[in-house]
């Protein structure tokens, strides 16, 4: 085993790792699911959706830990989900939105659309002057419940960003 065989010289041309393939499309604009009809079943969404409530409820004392509990789980989704989606979108259309109204608007058209096949039916500001942070996406016709009313609340530090980017 002391003789491997002559040693192979490397070719001229040579390789990164990385392949592009010739369309320029990358692995980004591949469909998440490869199936012809891309679709996941309601029954497995409902299921899958009940399970990640069921775990955020246990040992939990008031709904602030429970609304806590499922931001934690839904967080790291959500923003894996934008960045794709964004990187998904046209070179000539593909702009972060840099104000909470426009991303709002890319979640109740683009992000409900991807994940629901439809749009959010409303989004709505809090009425309440004590809470000017939170906004609301309405979804009438969820497919695990009745009607879904969807908390968004800014940190402040979004708030104040806002308000100087208003002002430019």
């Amino acid at each position: 085993m002391s003789h491997l065989g002559p040693s192979k010289t490397a070719s001229s041309k040579e390789q990164t790792g990385l392949r592009y393939p010739s369309n320029g499309k990358t692995i980004y604009h591949r469909p998440l699911n490869r199936t012809k009809t891309a679709e996941l079943s309601q029954s497995s969404f409902a299921y899958l959706f009940s399970e990640m409530v069921s775990y955020a409820q246990r040992r939990v004392t008031g709904i602030q830990e429970l609304e806590k509990r499922l931001n934690l789980q839904g967080h790291p989704i959500g923003l894996k989900l934008l960045d794709l989606l964004l990187t998904r979108e046209p070179p000539r259309s593909q702009t972060r939105p840099l104000t909470i109204i426009t991303l709002l608007h890319f979640i109740k058209i683009n992000l409900w659309t991807h994940l629901f096949g439809r749009q959010a039916d409303r989004l709505e500001k809090s009425s309440n002057p004590d809470t000017p942070d939170e906004y609301m996406i309405i979804d009438n016709e969820p497919l695990v419940a009745r009607k879904t009313v969807f908390l968004v609340k800014f940190q402040p530090e979004v708030l104040e960003r806002e308000a100087l980017i208003g002002k430019s």
